[in-house]
């Protein structure tokens, strides 16, 4: 398992030295109806999330932010009592939940949420992580270092040995990371200033279950916009809590890798060999029958997930993207 201080020191993109400050409060307009018009808006996609909203509306609650902020939670459909318990927070948070319900993904409820926000600064989280300390206030204060940019993902404080345990690599925590040969942020934990947004366009909603923060970060680099790094934004990040969740959640990342392959080979996405899909599909085949201990056979399980996803990924965009 990664250490945390270390690890954020080593992580990929810009991290300004020094003690950073707010500057300067920018002038805030009169809101359409009355009130400031928030300059930051927080935007959190949520489904069926009701077992774990309440704790990060609570740390949201607990943000000290320099200027008019809101919370926008955009519903995808649930079938509990997110949006009650969302909407029961608005006497303690400027929060509003809107409607997202017309196609299932989180890229979908970014979107509507986003629609919805009317902050320039926006800022994205997931239901069931949490927030830490200075969250906002970190992307706020570091906005003029970068057009977009991630934080620290801290995935020990939310999860037991067991649950990291599954995690392939070994190291459930991590700042920004590659795909082949761009940088890219976790979609639990980033900010985009508006212009910049807009300019790109909305996220792209046939990622549903994987792949989505990733072409959102590529699109933007490859348009030339900068992207950073704020390990002072932290958000713990809450694993899948059991081994079907968890290969549930790997298969649809591996299934989504030749859909984002597809897309970005024209601008010089690489893909490994066959010779390299061979051999690791060979070690993962032979790794199988050594596994002795049961978190080595959950971690190979979910390997096997992500691999499997991407095998059928390529069949269904009869593209060959079939290891990393």
């Amino acid at each position: 398992m990664a250490d945390g201080g270390t690890e954020r020191d080593r992580a990929l993109g810009v991290r300004t030295n020094g003690q950073r400050t707010a500057g300067p409060v920018p002038r805030v307009e009169a809101a359409p109806g009355g009130g400031e018009r928030p300059l930051v808006s927080v935007v959190i996609p949520a489904r069926d999330a009701a077992r774990w909203i309440d704790d990060q509306l609570g740390a949201l609650a607990r943000q000290e932010v320099p200027v008019p902020w809101e919370v926008v939670v955009a519903d995808n459909g649930s079938s509990d009592d997110t949006v009650a318990r969302a909407a029961a927070w608005a006497d303690r948070l400027p929060v509003r939940v809107v409607e997202a319900t017309g196609r299932a993904g989180p890229n979908h409820a970014r979107n509507r949420g986003t629609a919805a926000a009317r902050g320039d600064l926006l800022l994205y989280c997931d239901a069931d992580d949490v927030v830490q300390p200075g969250w906002v206030r970190a992307f706020w204060c570091s906005r003029h270092d970068w057009d977009l940019a991630g934080g620290w993902v801290d995935g020990e404080a939310l999860n037991d040995e067991r649950a990291r345990a599954r995690h392939p690599d070994g190291r459930a925590s991590r700042g920004l990371a590659t795909v082949g040969w761009l940088r890219f942020f976790m979609g639990c934990n980033f900010a985009i200033h508006r212009r910049v947004h807009d300019a790109l366009g909305r996220f792209d909603e046939s990622f549903v279950g994987g792949g989505d923060d990733i072409d959102f970060a590529f699109r933007a680099q490859l348009a030339g916009w900068r992207l950073g790094y704020v390990p002072e934004a932290t958000v713990a990040y809450r694993l899948r809590g059991s081994l079907r969740d968890a290969l549930r959640q790997y298969y649809r990342y591996g299934y989504y890798r030749p859909h984002l392959y597809r897309k970005f080979r024209a601008a010089g996405m690489p893909r490994r060999s066959l010779r390299h899909a061979a051999r690791t599909y060979g070690l993962l085949m032979a790794g199988a029958w050594r596994v002795v201990h049961a978190q080595d056979r959950a971690r190979w399980a979910v390997q096997a997930a992500f691999v499997v996803g991407m095998l059928t990924g390529s069949l269904h965009d009869h593209t060959i993207y079939l290891s990393e």
